[in-house]
């Protein structure tokens, strides 16, 4: 019983914001946080693409785990890091369905340069005050290999 209510307070503690160091606070007051530029990049994909479209999402790092982007878009699709941009990975996800491509950078540096998006029509729209832009990619629908 001593052992659980230890446990109970300490979380509590925690949870609560009672009695805790500094780095506890920066920490947990930072743990919940969404980032602006997401939340209106979601929105700004949500006004561009169908309520169905499936998205290929870019954002800095982000991976398949997480679905951030994804979740702010109200949309489907798959989230992938700028490094593992390419034409052979985009080929295989328009054969299963994308249809756009959201890509988030930094406005002070130019997003790195990958060749096959030049003959992709899109639209470029500014995020916050100008330090992250959206682009967004229109991808043509490809037919799988075998498929009729």
């Amino acid at each position: 019983m001593c052992l659980g209510g230890v446990l109970l307070l300490n979380g509590l503690r925690l949870t609560e914001g009672w009695y805790r160091s500094k780095t506890e606070s920066t920490y947990f007051s930072n743990y919940y946080l969404v980032g602006k530029a997401m939340v209106e990049a979601g929105a700004k994909v949500r006004e561009n693409t169908a309520e169905n479209a499936l998205l290929v999402t870019v954002y800095g790092g982000l991976d398949c785990r997480a679905p951030h982007f994804l979740y702010r878009a109200r949309r489907h699709g798959w989230s992938i890091p700028e490094q593992y941009l390419a034409k052979e990975l985009m080929s295989q996800l328009q054969e299963i369905g994308a249809t756009h491509l959201a890509w988030v950078h930094r406005g002070d540096q130019p997003p790195p340069t990958v060749d096959f998006l030049d003959q992709y029509e899109f639209s470029e729209h500014p995020l916050g005050n100008g330090n992250c832009t959206l682009l967004l990619y229109n991808l043509p629908v490809i037919e799988a290999l075998g498929q009729p």
